[in-house]
């Protein structure tokens, strides 16, 4: 471990000098400004160049790594964006992060300059999310659209992303056609049993109803959902700065497999990872091949697999990717809600009578929807109010560019703090 550490400090001071040298400020045009954002005010009296570098980034290579709390960050990024204002930055690490707490904002850059601003970072501890063929919402290059010029593993990247937006468009449209809402019905009667009996266990129950229900419409079946949420699990881990130490020490990357307990962790998780999607398709398989597959996302898989030209391993992830997606995000809404209902239950009796009066003695069904105004608004509201991911999912800049006079790197990572920008812009 002592080895690690230090090829870990000689690596850091290695990049340190790295990003001191290649500046992307450098790059900034006349007349362009830095965006706002947290800095120390201390000051160096040996160097007025280090200085300024210092008051805008932070601490030597770490930046403003030791403002940011381990639990509940979305709040510290709200304290920042009141004082910073609707767009901010501080720098983690070497990388340039920029914080979008305002609609408008996010419309201006991520729906206006989509062409720019919709790559996906690079995870340093799961570095074939940007190329690969297995995750999807991690999928980078989907924004170079516009480039004159691409390298063979632009193409490459650019046709796989194509291909697999496609084929879950079609998942997704085919699966409201064939009408499975069947399966949330049945996973809600097994939830309010248990809830009846169980109610101080509504967390875990919750997660066990989300990921059955996912399970049933990725592959018929809930047998399996358990093994789902630890595969998921395993997945948010690898992929949060919280789990994975090489996230945010990138020069761990570079540690060789033998003495990196990082690699050997998701080399062994993604192994399981594969095995785990391939048998469950493998399963449906069987099963489609005799007429008896129960409706699902493989078994639409395999009645177009000849035309979308998506091969077994791609269809096993993108499938698997749905799941994992569904698996513990549902749940969090879900939590939400009740905690909305016990602090307003002014509400929850407005709910019921409105449920009484449409459905009766029945459970409501999708067909119910336009009719229950007041269930609609209180369901958005709670994601709202609660958002399951309150920091957002990252994007990534492609291009420099000038967004009302402030400059924004290429490479930097973009963050739409969905709690924030729910509300008023500030």
């Amino acid at each position: 471990m002592g080895a690690i550490i230090l090829l870990a400090v000689v690596s850091s001071c290695f990049l340190a000098l790295y990003r001191w040298w290649y500046d992307p400020y450098h790059r900034m045009p006349d007349g362009a400004r830095r965006l706002p954002g947290p800095w120390s005010k201390h000051t160096n009296p040996l160097s007025s160049i280090y200085t300024r570098a210092y008051r805008s980034t932070g601490m030597p290579l770490i930046g403003r790594l030791h403002d940011i709390p381990s639990e509940k960050t979305w709040l510290h990024f709200y304290k920042w964006a009141t004082e910073f204002g609707p767009i901010y930055k501080h720098e983690l690490f070497g990388t340039t992060h920029v914080w979008i707490s305002s609609e408008r904002v996010a419309k201006d850059l991520l729906s206006k300059q989509s062409s720019v601003f919709s790559d996906r970072p690079l995870i340093t501890n799961l570095p074939i999310n940007k190329t690969g063929g297995e995750y999807l919402p991690l999928l980078g290059e989907n924004g170079r659209l516009l480039d004159s010029m691409y390298t063979e593993q632009d193409l490459m990247t650019l046709e796989l992303w194509a291909r697999q937006r496609k084929f879950g468009q079609h998942l997704m449209t085919t699966s409201a056609r064939l009408s499975q809402h069947h399966y949330p019905v049945i996973e809600t009667k097994r939830l309010l049993y248990k809830l009846l009996f169980w109610p101080e266990s509504y967390r875990d129950l919750l997660e066990e109803h989300s990921s059955r229900n996912i399970s049933r419409l990725a592959w018929g079946s809930p047998d399996e959902a358990a093994k789902l949420r630890k595969v998921t699990m395993a997945l948010l881990r690898v992929i949060s700065p919280a789990g994975a130490l090489p996230n945010i020490i990138s020069p761990l990357a570079y540690l060789p497999t033998f003495i990196s307990p990082w690699k050997r962790h998701e080399k062994k998780r993604y192994q399981e990872e594969r095995s785990f999607f391939l048998s469950q398709q493998t399963k449906v398989r069987k099963d489609w091949l005799q007429g008896k597959a129960k409706p699902c996302y493989t078994q639409m898989f395999f009645d177009s697999q000849e035309k979308s030209k998506v091969s077994d391993l791609e269809g096993a992830y993108q499938v698997g990717m749905m799941a994992i997606a569904g698996a513990l995000t549902i749940a969090s809404p879900l939590m939400s809600f009740i905690l909305a209902m016990v602090l307003n239950p002014e509400w929850l009796a407005k709910l019921q009578d409105e449920i009484d009066i449409v459905c009766g003695e029945r459970m409501p069904e999708m067909k119910d929807m336009e009719n229950l105004p007041t269930l609609r608004s209180v369901v958005k509201e709670v994601i709202r109010w609660r958002p399951p991911v309150p920091t957002g999912i990252p994007h990534a800049s492609t291009k420099d560019h000038i967004y009302n006079g402030y400059f924004i790197p290429a490479g930097s990572t973009i963050h739409a703090m969905e709690w924030q920008v729910v509300t008023p812009d500030i």
